[in-house]
């Protein structure tokens, strides 16, 4: 399933007059609206037999990065709402986050009317043409209201990441992903980065996400790679885990259960495991807040297992075993919302130089966040190469977890505010 290609462009640009005797199709063309319509008919013609997603909502334009001719979603809608109109496709509408239903893009096929078009206004296969290689790094802001795309200047770890995605998709689309009836192909992934503290560098988020990191949790043990089972493979307690190997240069000891506090029955592990994970990513005042909203939106039916565990300890209790828990590391705990996102990106840096080894490998590997899915086959070499890859640190100039600012020790107790 592609994802509209705004690179594509034509040859043979579509004008005015071109639309003329097409007399089942709007009139009033924008020039932006015909350059949209060229993309729109560049793309059935690149992708005949596909479904291609894109979304039915106002959003802002997306960066020249991403999209050469700088084309806004209006016009992209109107081009394909007037295809729909005129009767050479259908669309097939999306469901939103909010819905019961899990969410997913519109997206449309091409027809062999809507072919017939193209071929009449001279796009083809052959007329059809990449404008720009499509970028594999995506730079956006954060916080309340729409989210933008930031513009940024390139740097070794942009170029870096380019070349490791490009290679990593390319592989990818060498094999038969699929999930049941859904089948992954034209696989182009991003890496998302988020502006924040008023900074355009890359130090903040970097996972990526769409296709199978989709898919709910229980549905992807059905994906399968050219019709193989797979297995998944990942690092336990692994934010935790990728923490201890930057602060200490060794993985955490497997056998150590990093949600087992001393004191509190290991039936409380999932509530432990979320707080643990929630402190990572905010402020020590605003823990408790974020853990009851957390059981409250996405995993209600664990709220009775919370207030039980609370009825004999308070939030500042279990904040403080953890603490304890993880001494090399502790320093780390409630920093903030900013430094939760340079932990992702520790991570995400990590995750994807290990699975892109994996493919040099002979190895196809997908990733979700720091889970790892290969065919069973490859599960053994998927272990050894997860505590083996080398990730080069010229590259990698991580902030240093050693020492951080914005937190004092006072006494016995800890102060934490922002990074």
């Amino acid at each position: 399933m592609p994802y509209l290609n705004l690179h594509l462009a034509s040859d043979k640009p579509i004008a005015k007059q071109d639309l003329t005797n097409l007399t089942n199709l709007k009139t009033n063309w924008t020039q932006k609206q015909l350059l949209a319509l060229e993309t729109w008919l560049c793309n059935f013609v690149s992708y005949p037999d596909k479904e291609i997603l894109f979304t039915l909502k106002n959003i802002e334009t997306i960066h020249e990065r991403h999209n050469p001719k700088r084309i806004g979603n209006r016009p992209i809608v109107a081009a394909i709402k007037a295809l729909e109109q005129g009767d050479y496709i259908k669309i097939s509408k999306g469901i939103p986050r909010w819905a019961e239903e899990p969410a997913k893009l519109s997206s449309v096929v091409a027809t062999d009317k809507v072919l017939a078009l193209a071929k009449q206004l001279n796009i083809t296969l052959k007329t059809t043409k990449e404008l720009t290689p499509k970028s594999h790094v995506r730079m956006r802001t954060v916080g309340k209201g729409k989210k933008s795309e930031c513009a940024y200047k390139d740097t070794d770890y942009t170029r870096h990441v380019e070349q490791l995605m490009r290679e990593y998709c390319e592989y990818l689309n060498s094999y038969r992903i699929t999930c049941g009836d859904i089948g992954f192909s034209d696989i182009h992934l991003f890496r998302n980065y988020q502006a924040r503290r008023g900074n355009n560098f890359f130090q903040f988020g970097g996972r990526s996400g769409g296709y199978w990191m989709s898919l709910k949790r229980n549905e992807r043990p059905n994906i399968k790679i050219n019709n193989k089972p797979t297995v998944s493979c990942d690092y336990p307690f692994s934010q935790t885990n990728i923490l201890y190997q930057q602060v200490t240069g060794q993985w955490k000891d497997a056998e150590d259960d990093a949600y087992a506090l001393e004191g509190i029955d290991n039936k409380y592990r999932p509530i432990i495991k979320t707080m643990t994970n929630i402190m990572y990513n905010t402020t020590w005042q605003g823990v408790a807040q974020a853990v009851r909203n957390y059981f409250k939106e996405k995993e209600p039916d664990l709220e009775p297992m919370l207030d039980e565990l609370l009825a004999n300890n308070t939030y500042d209790d279990i904040k403080e075993k953890i603490i304890t828990k993880h001494k090399p590391i502790n320093h780390l705990f409630c920093c903030g919302a900013d430094m939760g996102q340079i932990y992702a990106f520790i991570e995400a840096n990590n995750v994807f130089e290990v699975a892109v080894e994996a493919c040099r490998r002979g190895v196809p590997c997908l990733t979700v966040h720091d889970e790892f899915i290969v065919r069973k086959e490859d599960e053994g070499i998927m272990w050894e190469l997860m505590y083996s890859t080398y990730v080069d640190k010229d590259i990698y100039k991580h902030i240093d977890l050693t020492q951080l600012p914005g937190m004092d020790v006072t006494g016995d107790k800890w102060r934490f505010t922002s990074f």
